[in-house]
């Protein structure tokens, strides 16, 4: 006897082949039958008519090591249809961690009202399963972690010792089930690595099939040049490279048919080179006009943008008034170079984590672009453009206006550098476009799973909650770019083969039942900028390890997912 029958609904397995009639037969969570199962018997059935029926989604751009933590129901990316998140990506994992490594995942857990139970990869995981998940999980090591265990944030290059113990910290991570290796080389101190050390410990991982990574070394002027150093480690190290949100950000629009060019060339010359991208989400209805062209609205810390670290050092005390001396706010003006190109460039040359800048002009900023997200000193603000702070606090320079809001985060929380939530026009719509409709191209979400309730209602960010769904309703439905078919197939079997998940991703018999069923005509997204925490709708059923965990739309409480390891465990 089955434990679940989905009978009468639209096959699409995922291999972008057109959908076919069919019921699924589904026992001790794999697939066991795909066909005509009139007369079987099963403990449930579900009647998918006018229903798709296809793999679970993977989300191979994931930042959901610490929120599941605080709340495994993944509601946020369940309710999409995501079955499987990818985690650990942008050199930041949960593990592996020590007093030393990682104080950002440090914070987070600590923040969410967690402790920190483990310091391997192997306890990491254990802790997941015993708290139980409603979404298979997989992980990266994070680069950052381990060249902060091993070095601190020293901005140089490791000691042939260093580099050692940095290889055992990979070595170790693949044999406890990480399946591959992040860099956040836009980040210190993963950007302080050269391309020599991350070959090296690449290498490593290479026996145990680890997939190498990467948010790239830079993302506008000199895209082309981290995507071939990317690249050249996949290359050299004999390891699949993956390169995450792959769209180039402002000023470089328009550069992506030269990046899938380069792409194309290296997987011409036997190098397995895959990528993601973040779709783009809408705008705030009031910038609709304004903003033509579409936008994809990324997330990021108001202070980094502003001002350099050594700017955050000392006391509060300190910090306040350096923040508040005009010599040295033209210093920051002058010399920061911020990593979004939105607040603007100075001109000159410049040297910054690794990568030479050449800014003859400068680079103009586009202050109507960026969004003040989260603020507890001026709530009011929230949602506003920089130029409208600006304008509300009567003042004539929206950098001012934002230096204004970063001061008044610190006096408010007592803190040298608070995080300021911020969002902008990061990428072009029309290049993530581009991008997505190369073979190559998964779609993820680049986000954190969330739930508008208990610790993690707070966090406000629009893609954790519609970046699957928006390209049915927005690309498949109401502009004809895609077929559900091949859709389905970027969001399923692609992920599976760059990742080496071979028994999920696709719906055949010995599958693993990872399944969702969702109405073609109704899935959509509807968080927006303005109210970010709004679920999807659409999806009907999911389940998870053949466990349904969607029903009628709702979650259930079902935790039925597993850690997904590697193959060095």
């Amino acid at each position: 006897m089955l434990d679940v029958l989905i009978g009468n609904g639209r096959i699409v397995d995922g291999t972008g082949n057109p959908w076919y009639g069919a019921d699924v037969g589904v026992q001790d969570g794999q697939i066991v039958a795909i066909g005509k199962l009139d007369g079987v018997r099963s403990h449930r059935k579900i009647d998918a008519k006018k229903l798709i029926v296809s793999p679970g989604f993977i989300d191979i751009h994931s930042h959901s090591e610490v929120t599941l933590l605080a709340n495994g129901n993944a509601e946020s990316k369940i309710r999409q249809g995501i079955t499987t998140e990818i985690n650990g990506n942008c050199g930041y994992s949960a593990a592996p961690l020590d007093e030393g490594a990682s104080g950002t995942a440090i914070g987070e857990i600590t923040g969410y009202g967690g402790d920190l139970t483990w310091t391997t990869c192997a306890t990491y995981f254990d802790r997941l399963e015993e708290l139980g998940i409603s979404v298979n999980a997989a992980s990266l090591i994070g680069h950052t972690n381990i060249r902060q265990m091993v070095m601190g944030n020293d901005e140089r290059a490791p000691t042939g010792e260093e580099l050692e113990c940095m290889e055992a910290l990979v070595d170790q991570g693949m044999r406890d089930g990480a399946i591959g290796l992040s860099t956040g080389l836009e980040f210190a101190p993963s950007g302080y690595a050269d391309t020599d050390e991350l070959i090296a410990l690449c290498r490593v991982m290479a026996p145990y099939g680890g997939m190498y990574a990467t948010h790239q070394r830079n993302r506008d002027t000199h895209y082309e040049k981290a995507t071939i150093e990317a690249i050249e480690i996949g290359r050299e190290a004999g390891v699949r490279a993956h390169l995450s949100h792959f769209v180039p950000r402002y000023p470089a629009h328009d550069k992506m048919p030269a990046l899938l060019w380069l792409v194309d060339q290296a997987r011409r010359e036997g190098v397995d080179v895959t990528f993601d991208v973040i779709t783009p989400d809408e705008p705030p209805e009031d910038l609709r006009l304004k903003l033509r062209g579409g936008y994809h609205w990324a997330w990021q810390h108001l202070a980094a943008q502003l001002v350099p670290p050594w700017g955050f050092e000392g006391s509060v005390e300190e910090v306040l008034t350096r923040l508040r001396d005009p010599e040295m706010r033209r210093r920051f003006r002058q010399e920061h170079i911020p990593q979004w190109k939105l607040f603007g460039c100075p001109a000159g040359k410049f040297r910054i984590l690794g990568t030479d800048y050449d800014f003859p002009d400068g680079v103009p900023p586009k202050w109507d672009g960026i969004l003040l997200n989260d603020c507890e000193a001026r709530p009011e603000l929230i949602g506003k453009t920089f130029v409208e702070i600006a304008a509300i606090n009567g003042i004539e320079d929206p950098w001012d206006a934002a230096m204004g809001v970063l001061i008044g985060e610190i006096e408010k929380r007592g803190i040298p550098m608070p995080g300021i939530g911020i969002v902008g026009t990061s990428t072009a719509e029309r290049d993530s476009l581009t991008a997505l409709a190369h073979p190559a191209a998964s779609v993820c979400t680049d986000r954190a799973a969330l739930a508008p309730y208990g610790d993690l209602a707070g966090e406000r960010t629009s893609n954790s909650y519609g970046a699957f769904a928006r390209v049915f309703r927005k690309y498949v439905r109401e502009k004809g770019l895609f077929t559900v078919e091949d859709t389905v197939r970027k969001m399923t079997s692609v992920p599976a083969n760059s990742v080496r998940l071979l028994d999920r991703g696709v719906l055949r018999t010995g599958a693993r039942a990872d399944v969702v069923i969702f109405d073609p005509e109704t899935i959509a997204d509807n968080a927006t900028i303005e109210e970010p925490s709004r679920y999807a709708e659409g999806v009907e059923y999911v389940l998870v390890n053949g466990k349904v965990t969607i029903e009628d739309g709702d979650h259930n409480g079902t935790r039925a997912g597993m850690v997904l390891k590697g193959a060095g465990a």
